[in-house]
């Protein structure tokens, strides 16, 4: 791994959220030169409580703003991409659809037609969620149809689609992880089950099961 990133110039966006900062801690602890962009400033998290900040260069902004996109992978010479920014909470999609669909849907094809302009990266990962397949009673399979139909399950197959566009229309170096449920350090989304339930129980409350029992994982 040291040998694989030391030197490399990578761009992470949302790199101050939960999963961007442990992926920026690691990538730093490799050797790369790590450059964030952050939309906000909140100083809860591991980026700011473990000074993970201190050890990047940050570029405030937003994901839907192209020429500061086109510019940072320009002026850095960046040659390796995270795409992590999104709006990740799917009761929060359903509350602001505008935002969320501006956020995943505008931002990644804003991204992605910055980096093909760009031309010069080695590779891409592109962030989606295991929420773009469609209902199959099983566990998914990565040849499993895409589907979906809420506000936050939509934004993210259209990003998982169009990264996929992207990749055979222009030669994009871009692989897809499609992830889901994370836990560990620093995730301070309160809805999520496990930190949630680690909360309740250290303020001395019941924990809240905010399921009904049918979805299937």
């Amino acid at each position: 791994m040291n040998t694989l990133w030391k030197e490399r110039r990578v761009f992470v966006t949302g790199g101050n959220g939960f999963l961007g900062a442990h992926v920026v801690r690691m990538l730093v602890d490799a050797g790369a030169h790590v450059t964030c962009l952050v939309k906000d400033m909140q100083t809860t998290g591991c980026f700011y409580a473990d000074g993970i900040y201190r050890r990047v260069d940050s570029v405030h902004g937003s994901i839907e703003d192209f020429d500061l996109l086109f510019e940072v992978l320009r002026e850095r010479q960046i040659d390796t991409v995270f795409h992590l920014a999104a709006q990740p909470i799917v009761t929060e999609a359903r509350a602001e659809p505008l935002s969320t669909l501006r956020t995943n849907v505008q931002g990644t094809y804003l991204f992605l037609e910055a980096m093909r302009r760009w031309g010069k990266l080695r590779s891409i990962v592109v962030i989606t969620s295991d929420k773009v397949y469609s209902e199959v009673g099983r566990s998914y399979v990565e040849s499993d149809p895409l589907g979906g139909f809420g506000i936050y399950e939509t934004s993210k197959v259209c990003q998982d689609v169009l990264a996929q566009t992207y990749a055979r229309t222009y030669g994009l170096p871009i692989g897809i992880a499609r992830a889901g449920n994370f836990f560990g350090p620093g995730d301070l989304q309160w809805s999520r089950i496990i930190p949630g339930t680690i909360k309740a129980l250290l303020l001395g409350k019941r924990p809240i099961i905010r399921s009904d029992g049918t979805p299937i994982r």
